[in-house]
């Protein structure tokens, strides 16, 4: 109605006053992918500078250039966060999402206080040495920031990098999960080689001493690796890392003959098949995030066209003066009078100056433009021509190159004719559409214009085809 239409143009005209425009321009600027890249480059270069710290720390030398960057960092750090909170609102890194809040805003903001602000500037007022332990393991801390660069690398230039982190991420609970059977049957199969295994080498170790045989340094090396729990289960972790086991069950077959049971089963159960279980879960995991991955990509494409579509709805009720639904000839012209609407009419790059031909090419010959109209033709002419347009063009000059071609014309004393049924004509009495006769030659200029259009198409379409075809190589 029109009380609706009336508040939705307000609020349309509020979003572009120039009171909104500097904290709009703020806004996209702070969520920009840009924005984050910079963030992270710096929390990078000042990991880098930590290292550097630290081993300086070490050798007990000090650095006056080190100590100066540790200051600019940590400002830096604290004007990005004042920004971030004026322009998100101090609710946005809240850890409580009722509140609007997000947690991941509320630990950032918290890293840059615990381990950039308090250290660095508060501490040392109370005459605490900036060389102490404490201080130190509070700035080394400051690389959780790290976590920031996840949001880099989620463009499309480091996809790569962020699926392998995504792979990481999403496996935690599995690997937790596979260290604790990794650990339950380690223990099964050290209980059960105390049992069997362990007296053997004991009593063997025992009658060696007691007789001080050569023996004595292999039996030795064998107590210490099974003369115990804690000590087997040391040894069965370097079987399961296939770390030189071989030397130790060739040097315990000399004692217990049947050991090569023990070993083969702990390596067939755990190596074998329970590690290339959990490859393949991981794998399995992997193609579900690739899968996700590619869903994900579809709803961001149609959340993209729902803003789109919801910022041209409001260019175009603010158009439609009779809140017809429809956008006359004169109303498109006359919205350039609009100061409001204008601006915006100009950042889709439609200028006063080829409204016309603008009106033209999205009308479908009615002389009105629906919005459906308006928005596809809108969004075609913001973004790149893509290889469905240009077939598209080529499908359509194809078909009027063919039905110029296939017309029957003929001419008599300088007039053309033409029947409705497409047969040439000998005189004007027939069923006949008169046309002058000069058209001759403005049929033929269109038809060379048409053929010439072609040709363009058929070049753009191979360059299209070989850009593709390198794009998947």
């Amino acid at each position: 109605d029109d009380d609706t239409l009336r508040r939705e143009s307000v609020s349309f005209r509020s979003l572009s006053e120039p009171a909104n425009s500097w904290m709009r321009t703020m806004y996209f600027v702070v969520r920009s992918t840009e924005f984050e890249g910079v963030v992270a480059l710096l929390i990078t270069i000042n990991c880098f500078v930590l290292g550097f710290e630290a081993q300086f720390a070490l050798d007990r030398k000090g650095s006056t250039e080190l100590e100066v960057l540790e200051h600019i960092f940590v400002a830096l750090f604290l004007l990005e966060l004042i920004v971030r909170v004026f322009v998100l609102g101090y609710l946005a890194f809240m850890p409580f999402e009722g509140v609007g809040g997000h947690w991941w805003n509320f630990v950032d903001a918290v890293v840059v206080i615990i381990t950039g602000i308090l250290p660095t500037w508060i501490l040392p007022l109370f005459t605490v040495d900036k060389s102490s332990d404490t201080l130190r393991v509070l700035t080394v801390l400051r690389t959780l920031r790290l976590i920031r660069v996840a949001r880099v690398v989620r463009s499309d230039y480091l996809h790569e990098i962020w699926v392998l982190l995504r792979g990481m991420f999403d496996s935690m609970r599995m690997l937790f999960w596979t260290a604790i059977v990794i650990s339950f049957l380690t223990y099964i199969f050290a209980v059960v080689g105390v049992v069997m295994i362990s007296p053997v080498v004991q009593k063997s170790y025992e009658h060696a001493l007691k007789h001080n045989t050569a023996e004595v340094p292999d039996l030795a090396a064998l107590w210490e690796s099974f003369g115990g729990i804690t000590q087997l289960m040391y040894t069965l972790t370097q079987v399961l890392t296939l770390d030189g086991w071989s030397v130790t069950a060739a040097n315990l077959m000399d004692y217990a003959p049947g050991s090569w049971v023990f070993f083969y089963a702990y390596i067939g159960l755990v190596v074998i098949v329970l590690m290339n279980l959990v490859t393949a879960v991981l794998v399995d995991r992997a193609l579900i995030n690739s899968q996700r991955d590619a869903e994900e990509v579809l709803a961001k494409k149609e959340r993209t066209k729902s803003a789109a579509l919801r910022r041209i709805r409001k260019v175009f009720e603010a158009m439609d003066e009779d809140a017809s639904g429809y956008l006359s000839r004169e109303e498109f012209y006359n919205s350039f009078q609009d100061e409001v609407i204008s601006k915006e009419l100009r950042a889709m790059e439609i200028e006063q100056e080829n409204c016309e031909e603008i009106f033209n090419l999205l009308d479908n010959g009615d002389g009105n433009l629906s919005l459906d109209e308006f928005f596809d033709g809108i969004t075609r002419m913001e973004g790149m021509a893509t290889a469905k347009d240009l077939f598209r063009l080529l499908h359509k000059t194809d078909k009027i190159s063919k039905t110029v071609q296939e017309a029957p014309i003929s001419s008599e004393g300088g007039r053309l004719f033409r029947s409705s049924s497409g047969a040439a004509m000998s005189s004007p009495d027939e069923e006949a559409a008169i046309v002058p006769g000069d058209l001759t030659t403005t049929l033929a200029n269109i038809m060379m214009a048409v053929q010439k259009c072609t040709a363009k198409v058929d070049t753009c379409m191979d360059e299209v085809l070989e850009l593709r075809k390198s794009w998947e190589i």
